[in-house]
């Protein structure tokens, strides 16, 4: 799964305001012309502006932990630091990474968690270097690539150590009375993006930028915190087993540590309408498989009418779980009618179309897909559902014979098929299509329990029970299954 940063980079490629946010606009900070607090211009000339970003985000967050700024604050701390991450699982990341430097590897290998350890055990001040090499490894993590490790002489040491301090004294001033802090909250959520922003105190989303220009930064970036915001919002409405615990985020901002500047607004302007739409838009980022090249890149040929049809299947899936089932049909109804050759949609219009129990319409419409592409397994799987729901068995074992003979190899087809023939007796037909499913899957277990179960009832013992064993032994993590297989042996011993 991507992250929230990569959606917002692929959709400025489609459209600067794809995510429809251009009305919502942060009042200008008030900064000087000289930035108040510059961090050593050398790390600047050395190009490490990203470092930098990435090593003043650890350092805020530590002060946070420390309780050197909110002393009183209730602070949740993050469960693992990306760097640990690093550490952890980094024969695993290394696998994947698109540019290795070997040396650099090697020593993050060596060294990388007794920095992780100085970091979160020593003061602030005692741990810069050992933060600043920290930080390079989320580069292994985020961004797959092991690049030069870089160092930092006396004076940046110094230069550095100046720098934080200010940050130090000035965070204690803005946030002295907070009472909860968290770290870097993960608001990833599965059903739409990865996402960790840097922090939450109190009410308020912050995301820290470590820029020279301000008055930019808050409209150039603000995607990213309302892009954090639906995310949370995500969780709210769709809770998952990890969801964060998170206040009712009010409003959104930024803490910019080399100008010394706070700068907030109130998000009642961005509503639980422009937050669905938001996350709604990333899935049709995610969705859109036409749209994404063999490199992952958006493919700028493509149409922006099929970004809109993606969006409008979106509202619809929203509407139809809000209960608005007549302007959710509409919705499907309208893209057949500007589009009669949207397979996509005559496919979803059938799909909802059955969950309403209207089955003359949902045949229909699933044939109008089947019409314009018919080799597609999910539609005679679905129109077998229609006639299933209704009894018609027959008509279902037809559904599924045209399944697997446009898709000689599908898997599931076939086990659908042996399953529908098994319903009505057929048992040579059904011993034949699970065999089949086999040979594609061989551990395929809801078929190897389907066939052990078939040839126990013909009184095939000991072809049941060689089965059953194959069975028994690709279940483990299917205890459902294997506890059928169980019961099933048990009636073999005692036959």
């Amino acid at each position: 799964m991507h992250s929230l940063t990569h959606y917002i980079k692929q959709a400025k490629k489609i459209d600067k305001d794809y995510f429809g946010t251009a009305d919502f606009r942060f009042p200008k900070p008030t900064v000087s012309k000289e930035l108040d607090n510059p961090y050593p211009v050398s790390l600047g000339e050395r190009k490490l502006w990203g470092l930098m970003g990435t090593f003043t985000d650890y350092m805020i967050r530590k002060m946070f932990r420390d309780k050197l700024i909110a002393g009183n604050a209730r602070v949740v701390r993050e469960e693992m630091l990306v760097a640990e991450i690093v550490s952890t699982h980094l024969p695993d990341l290394v696998l994947g990474v698109r540019s290795v430097n070997h040396e650099t590897l090697l020593e993050i290998d060596w060294r990388g968690e007794k920095w992780v350890q100085t970091y979160l055990e020593e003061p602030w001040d005692q741990c810069i270097s050992e933060t600043f090499y920290m930080s390079q490894k989320d580069a292994v993590y985020r961004a797959l690539v092991v690049g030069k490790l870089h160092h930092l002489d006396r004076d940046e040491l110094s230069g550095l150590k100046q720098y934080l301090g200010r940050v130090l004294g000035w965070l204690k001033k803005e946030f002295a009375e907070a009472e909860l802090v968290i770290l870097n909250p993960a608001l990833g959520h599965p059903d739409v993006c990865k996402g960790d922003a840097d922090l939450v105190i109190d009410n308020t989303l912050f995301d820290v930028k470590t820029v020279k220009r301000p008055v930019a930064e808050v409209d150039k970036s603000k995607n990213q915190l309302l892009g954090y915001l639906s995310l949370a919002y995500k969780h709210k409405m769709n809770p998952v087993k990890d969801s964060p615990l998170l206040p009712e985020v009010t409003a959104i901002g930024y803490i910019f540590p080399q100008s010394l500047v706070l700068h907030s607004t109130e998000v009642d302007r961005f509503g639980a309408e422009q937050r669905e739409d938001f996350t709604d838009k990333i899935l049709a980022l995610r969705s859109h498989e036409v749209l994404v090249s063999a490199r992952g890149e958006i493919d700028h040929r493509s149409s922006r009418a099929a970004f809109r049809k993606i969006l409008l299947h979106n509202r619809a899936s929203r509407l139809e779980e809000m209960k608005r089932l007549a302007e959710a049909e509409a919705i499907f109804r309208g893209i057949v009618e500007e589009d009669p050759e949207s397979r996509v949609t005559w496919f979803a219009l059938g799909q909802f179309l059955r969950r309403r129990e209207r089955y003359d319409e949902a045949e229909h419409a699933i044939m109008e897909s089947i019409k314009i592409s018919s080799g597609w397994s999910g539609q005679w799987h679905e129109l077998a559902w229609v006639y299933l729901d209704q009894h018609q068995e027959e008509k279902a074992l037809d559904a599924l014979r045209s399944l697997v003979e446009h898709n000689p190899r599908d898997v599931q087809g076939w086990f659908s098929l042996g399953v529908m023939h098994h319903r009505l007796k057929n048992w040579k037909k059904a011993e034949e299509a699970y065999r089949v499913a086999i040979g594609f899957k061989s551990d395929y277990a809801d078929a190897l329990l389907n066939l052990s179960i078939l040839l126990y009832s013909l009184q095939r013992g000991e072809e049941s029970r060689v089965v059953l064993m194959k069975g028994l032994d690709v279940s483990t993590d299917r205890p459902d299954l294997k506890k059928e297989f169980e019961d099933l042996l048990l009636k073999l011993d005692a036959s």
